[in-house]
């Protein structure tokens, strides 16, 4: 279950806690969902600007494309460029290993769940199911939803429209979970200047 509060952020970023924000593009449902993109970047107070990336299609190759035409058209990752992806097994297991002990940040509980069915698929990977990183993890849609209870919308695209942050990769690993990381930033931000103003009204 993911923390909610920007208080647990909060903290683990002032201690110097190396985060990492990923974002999966997907095709398929439920427990047939196929992760075809993993993107990542590193976060966290001691890496600045200085920072590591993780971006790789997966290969997958189904009988046919027609079934997921709808989420082609949501991440317009060609079919051809996903079936000449790299090897599941390895994409994944370097994925673990970018990792490594680092809290995990999405949008919405969406990758997670992605992560851990794809996980379950490959027996050599699912030692890694048992990782405390698929249960402490930071939710930014949750934190979006409890620090801004009105905003009404809470999709990235519309968190990133709010803040007035730009996405030329939409839909994309690497572009989401980059976009994602500046939310967040924006989120800290917009914290951070609530309690100081909290701070100087008089008692």
């Amino acid at each position: 279950m993911a923390n909610p509060t920007i208080e647990y952020f909060l903290k683990l970023y002032e201690q110097g806690q190396r985060f990492v924000v990923f974002d999966v593009e997907t095709v398929g449902h439920g427990n047939a969902t196929t992760i075809v993109e993993i993107g990542a970047i590193e976060a966290g107070v001691a890496f600045g600007k200085v920072y590591q990336t993780f971006n790789k299609i997966l290969q997958f190759r189904p009988h046919s494309w027609s079934p997921f035409h709808f989420e082609l058209q949501i991440h317009k990752i060609p079919p051809h460029v996903i079936e000449n992806g790299e090897d599941r097994k390895n994409v994944l297991q370097e994925f673990l290993n970018f990792i490594q002990d680092a809290v995990l940040i999405c949008h919405t509980s969406f990758d997670i769940r992605a992560m851990r069915t794809n996980l379950t698929q490959i027996a050599e990977l699912a030692y890694a199911l048992e990782w405390p990183h698929w249960h402490t993890y930071i939710d930014s849609c949750r934190l979006a939803r409890l620090m801004m209870p009105s905003l009404g919308k809470y999709s990235l695209s519309n968190l990133a429209k709010h803040f007035g942050i730009q996405n030329p990769e939409s839909h994309r690993g690497l572009g989401d979970a980059y976009t994602t990381k500046r939310v967040l930033a924006k989120l800290l931000q917009q914290y951070r200047i609530t309690q100081a103003m909290s701070q100087d009204k008089p008692g």
